[in-house]
């Protein structure tokens, strides 16, 4: 399924669950919310090192020019093999680091896109990270005095496991239903109900520049 279609199906499924209640919901999806540069250099670095211990201890005998080409190389094959490869990426890098890039561009869209903004406070985002497989909800301040807080953090926790098996379209279908009813009772829909928020939408990729070039530094806010 290609992202248009994705980015439909997320559209339909935010605009069914708003024809039955007055929370106003966005559904974002970005390839990836960090640059994971740490772990390339991580797999160049290790496969350098084999590359060296192998040229040393090896029985083999090897050229002196051919030992410093073949560690440059085992280096440059390692980085560039994670850097353009999701799945090892996500392998390499640790939960805490894909946490806080998720976080951080949650929270970031969610004030980016105005959710904070709708007249009763109800703006409601759904951020879904493919890269890290992550999906956070942002609630805003109407829903969190609405809605009991046992019913927001099991729904928070539903859609944070969107990714555990399967489709993790379908799987967010079957819980923002299966929560919808309980949406519905604390902030029920009043027949002059408006969409302020836009349903849906796919993020642009984070500038590289901004997380530091290639991963030399990070920036951190302050």
């Amino acid at each position: 399924m290609n992202q248009d279609k994705n980015t439909e199906a997320l559209s339909a499924i935010a605009e069914k669950f708003e024809k039955q209640t007055a929370a106003e919901m966005l559904i974002a999806t970005c390839s990836h919310s960090g640059h994971y540069y740490a772990s390339a250099w991580a797999a160049g670095s290790v496969l350098a090192l084999l590359a060296l211990g192998t040229y040393i201890f090896s029985p083999v005998e090897y050229y002196d020019d051919l030992g410093f080409y073949s560690v440059m190389g085992a280096f440059i094959v390692g980085y560039f093999l994670v850097l353009f490869i999701p799945a090892l990426q996500r392998l390499l890098t640790r939960a805490q680091t894909k946490d806080y890039f998720v976080d951080m561009r949650a929270h970031a869209t969610f004030a980016k896109e105005g959710i904070h903004h709708t007249k009763g406070e109800t703006g409601l985002l759904i951020f879904i990270s493919l890269l890290e497989q992550k999906a956070l909800v942002v609630a805003d301040r109407g829903i969190r005095k609405a809605l009991p807080a046992a019913e927001l953090a099991a729904f928070k926790e539903a859609v944070g496991g969107i990714f555990a098996s399967g489709n993790y379209l379908d799987n967010l279908q079957k819980v923002v239903q299966a929560h919808t009813p309980a949406f519905a009772a604390a902030l029920p829909r009043s027949e002059d109900d408006a969409d302020e928020l836009k349903n849906a939408l796919h993020l642009k990729p984070v500038a590289h520049l901004m997380q530091g070039g290639i991963g030399l530094r990070m920036f951190k806010a302050k």
